[in-house]
């Protein structure tokens, strides 16, 4: 999806501190992802990240809001790789094709909630259910690949790996409560991917003091 520097400076929980670099490429990216396991155990998660920012190490991405459902995941992510996560209840109804996931705060105030469903049409079912892996990406690409976050007055540099089954899929519906998260219906979306047998990891940052 993309916008504009207008959208993403009221609306996309970019951060204030004096270090934060422009956006460049206003190509972002929205994620929700159900973990079935990793390190720190199963958990659901949510996701912004604003698009390429002109970092002194070059343009990378860095991801400016994010929900998960457990405090080890939080406390995992903050400290290992200065992602700002902050814990929330995900509830989530599958049936068929379409997934309808609600997440709310830990007091029970809603957040968000979206209904995903995969894209049928043609041409797009010719194009569902087909294996993808960043491994075999030369490395030029690899480095797009890059995040970097600014985190309590250091910079966590680190980049990842994933591979997936990969369908085509569409984003029938989204609302966010304001000051939350990010509302999606204010961009413009390109492409919703719908992501099965999903293996990803991060390697481990590199931190240096901002």
């Amino acid at each position: 999806m993309d916008s504009n520097d207008t959208i993403e400076r009221q609306d996309g929980f970019l951060p204030t501190q004096a270090t934060w670099p422009t956006i460049v490429d206003y190509l972002g990216l929205f994620m929700l992802v159900h973990y079935r396991g990793s390190p720190v155990g199963a958990y659901d998660e949510i996701l912004f990240s604003p698009g390429k920012c002109a970092f002194p190490e070059g343009d990378f991405s860095s991801i400016t809001k994010i929900y998960v459902s457990t405090m080890t995941s939080v406390v995992n992510g903050q400290n290992n790789w200065g992602i700002p996560k902050e814990q929330a209840l995900f509830v989530t109804d599958r049936k068929h094709h379409t997934e309808i996931t609600h997440v709310t705060g830990m007091d029970g105030t809603p957040i968000a909630e979206m209904k995903f469903s995969l894209n049928e049409q043609f041409p797009w079912y010719l194009f569902q259910n087909l294996y993808f892996t960043s491994v075999v990406l030369p490395g030029f690409l690899r480095k797009q690949l890059m995040i970097i976050q600014h985190w309590q007055g250091k910079s966590y540099q680190f980049s990842f790996q994933n591979a997936a089954h990969i369908s085509v899929g569409q984003l029938d519906q989204f609302s966010a409560r304001e000051g939350a998260f990010p509302d999606v219906n204010k961009r413009r979306i390109r492409l919703v991917l719908k992501l099965s047998d999903f293996r990803f990891s991060f390697t481990r940052a590199l931190i240096k003091p901002l």
